[in-house]
């Protein structure tokens, strides 16, 4: 059950940010927005607590067309009120791409331990920003060890985790010291911590507001609040995202391009133009048990894992080159 502790400490994670961005970035605190319920919460939290913000949406070229309506009406709700919000359309080597595009240039589809995709379609770039992102614990392992601020680094290692009663005593001290020093607030001082430095620096520093909220909090305040949410999740879709994302079971896969056969279509075409490519540089598509895949609808049975039930070691069984 989502209480008023958990909300009041998102909200005030959002005015800190907001803070922090209109102070050393000289612009307003970035919302991403993906059109999912964690987003749609998000964006709830950020209305309400009175910031000034703009919202920023990467369009990944494979959303399910309720994803992209919900998203155009939001865009037209905020944009009444006056609040910017921007789709990012995806690029690689500053020429627009699509998902197919990828494939053939990857010459192989995304699978889980070669995600490609995301980074291209998904993490578009907002250079010198604070920027909140939807992202949950509970969601994965791997958001298990975010925190509520980050630094990002040019890995995943050289990223720094903050709390956010750690953020805002440093920034409270920033403000103290450059008042006593009578200095510039974005001039550097020895008495900066690392995150008040970056932030000087202009470099990426996310916030996380709804780290700590369960599946459970997420509906209850969505019920409560009576926020309108993708109509995705009433057809039976736990999460909304990409279509023929890797990262889903051959379950949610399935029911995916059930639902929407134009995307299966697609990628099947796409396969088969990168077997035709691969043949004619004699590199043909072979598994690990010698077995060649010789038509985009094989590779595509492949890719969502189907042959898994037929013996095969599905998206591991091939040796990316």
């Amino acid at each position: 059950m989502v209480g008023m502790k958990k909300i009041n400490k998102a909200v005030e994670k959002l005015k800190t940010a907001s803070k922090l961005s209109e102070t050393y970035y000289n612009k307003p605190l970035v919302i991403t927005y993906s059109g999912g319920k964690d987003s749609d919460v998000l964006l709830n939290l950020a209305l309400n607590s009175g910031i000034n913000f703009k919202v920023v949406n990467s369009h990944t070229t494979l959303d399910a067309p309720q994803t992209v309506y919900h998203i155009r009406q939001v865009k037209k709700e905020l944009e009444n009120n006056n609040i910017e919000f921007e789709i990012k359309k995806p690029r690689l080597n500053d020429k627009p791409v699509t998902m197919w595009e990828l494939i053939k240039k990857y010459d192989f589809p995304p699978t889980r331990l070669h995600r490609y995709c995301c980074k291209v379609l998904k993490e578009t770039s907002i250079p010198n920003s604070l920027i909140a992102l939807g992202v949950r614990a509970e969601e994965s392992t791997q958001r298990k060890n975010r925190g509520d601020f980050e630094v990002r680094g040019k890995t995943k290692k050289d990223a720094k985790i903050f709390t956010f009663e750690h953020t805002k005593e440093v920034f409270d001290d920033a403000l103290d010291f450059s008042r006593l020093l009578n200095m510039d607030i974005n001039e550097e001082n020895a008495f900066d911590c690392s995150l008040i430095s970056n932030c000087k620096k202009k470099n990426d520093i996310i916030v996380n507001p709804i780290i700590e909220w369960t599946h459970s909090d997420i509906w209850e305040y969505i019920r409560s609040n009576n926020i309108t949410y993708n109509p995705l999740y009433d057809m039976g879709y736990q999460r909304v995202g990409c279509i023929g994302c890797p990262e889903a079971s051959f379950k949610q896969k399935c029911k995916q391009f059930h639902d929407f056969p134009k995307y299966k279509e697609n990628y099947i075409k796409t396969f088969d133009e990168v077997i035709k490519s691969r043949k004619e540089r004699n590199k043909p598509f072979i598994l690990s048990n010698g077995k060649e895949i010789k038509s985009g609808e094989e590779l595509f049975d492949w890719w969502i894992e189907k042959d898994k039930y037929c013996g095969y070691k599905g998206q591991l069984s091939f040796n990316f080159d």
